[in-house]
């Protein structure tokens, strides 16, 4: 492992984590009950992971 790479490990433990949450709300609430750095980004899988309807908006492209 690199100094740098030993120096980011360190920083996690003496700053904590800091966390982006992607999709379910629940999680990034759970962080913050327990005073966790959290973002939370809404986001849903294109055509919501129906592949036929993928199949179409990639033909938009």
């Amino acid at each position: 492992m690199s100094k740098q790479s030993l120096a980011n490990v360190q920083k996690i433990f003496t700053d904590g984590p800091r966390v982006i949450n992607l999709g379910l709300e629940g999680f990034a609430d759970s962080l913050k009950t327990k005073e966790v750095p959290v973002v939370h980004v809404l986001w849903k899988p294109p055509a919501m992971g129906d592949e036929s309807l993928l199949a179409l908006l990639d033909k938009l492209k």
